[in-house]
């Protein structure tokens, strides 16, 4: 039910922004579904405001996915902020800083981080369903588009500046802000959102081509990240989906789906493992999923190899005045 909801309100984005599309080339809103039409568009404009979060907001720290008491994170080097200060008073959170400087993902002693907790951002962000208090990686690409389309281009802009902070304090665009994330990103949609953002101020008056040439910098250090090992897929020219954790990722262990219940299974049932792949291999595969974009589903299960989910990365178009 609640994977559903997600999957609707993206296909309600998308359908509204195709819809819109036909509305601005025909000059009409299909004779069709006008009744229609406006009822997808009234139920994504009034959702926007239920499903931001904000760390200055003692509903947006918890995490229904972990038994674990709310915890909010900051980096390292970085100072509390007074919203955070207030945050933590108001709310009774804890709060901490993360006991390592992060560089880049995988970074040595992130696995190692206890208890698990919400990673900090200093901007409100919009979440894919009522489920999650985290900011998704390639899911706000979808998100930024309908807030672009429905006037909201300050809170995508907001979403994009949290990204930067990724970026500059937890090493890369991650699957989502939380701890158990700090392993993996997703599917690479950075300079997409930024030229989405960038193109509606533009189209507004707004032009700012100081934030364009900033947005740069953190694009390329993003393109960065996919264009070395163990992301790179060998000589290929490729970039290929990695998750630096081991094990099944946290957020799965509660097991939703049956899925690893499955796999204990059929290896219980057949001792040496057979030609299938073997549990290392399974749950390794468990954490590639997300950097994907995919979520965990009971499907079979592939063996991590050189070539898994690789794909071209374009390098950052150049912006230069």
């Amino acid at each position: 039910m609640i994977r559903m909801r997600r999957a609707n309100l993206i296909f309600s984005v998308i359908l509204a922004i195709s819809l819109s599309a036909f509305e601005c080339f025909s000059g009409t809103v299909p004779s069709a579904q006008p009744d229609g039409l406006h009822r997808v568009l009234q139920y994504i404009h009034s959702d926007w405001d239920v499903l931001t979060r904000s760390m200055t907001r003692c509903d947006s720290i918890v995490d229904p996915k972990l038994p674990e008491a709310a915890l909010l994170y900051l980096p390292a080097n970085f100072p509390e902020p007074d919203s955070v200060k207030q945050l933590e008073h108001a709310c009774k959170v804890r709060v901490e800083h993360l006991p390592i400087v992060i560089e880049h993902p995988g970074e040595p002693g992130v696995e190692t981080i206890s208890p698990q907790g919400l990673l900090f951002l200093p901007d409100s962000y919009v979440v894919p369903g009522g489920r999650f208090n985290e900011m998704y990686g390639w899911d706000s690409y979808f998100i930024i588009l309908g807030l672009v389309r429905d006037g909201r281009v300050d809170l995508a802009r907001g979403m994009v500046e949290n990204f930067f902070f990724e970026i500059e304090h937890y090493g890369t665009v991650l699957n989502a802000n939380r701890t158990y994330y700090l392993t993996r990103s997703q599917p690479p949609f950075l300079t997409s959102m930024i030229m989405e953002v960038y193109n509606a101020e533009k189209a507004a008056g707004h032009e700012d081509k100081q934030w364009l040439a900033r947005a740069y910098d953190f694009a390329s250090r993003d393109y960065e990240t996919w264009m070395r090992d163990p992301h790179l897929a060998g000589a290929t020219g490729l970039s290929r989906y990695y998750d630096f954790g081991n094990g099944p990722a946290p957020e799965s262990l509660k097991d939703e789906t049956g899925h690893l219940t499955q796999v204990a299974a059929y290896f219980l049932g057949h001792p040496g493992g057979g030609r299938g792949p073997q549990p290392d291999e399974e749950v390794k595969h468990q954490g590639e999923q997300p950097e994907q974009g995919q979520d965990h589903h009971p499907g079979p299960a592939e063996p991590r190899g050189l070539m898994h989910g690789a794909a071209p990365v374009g390098r950052p178009p150049d912006i230069s005045p």
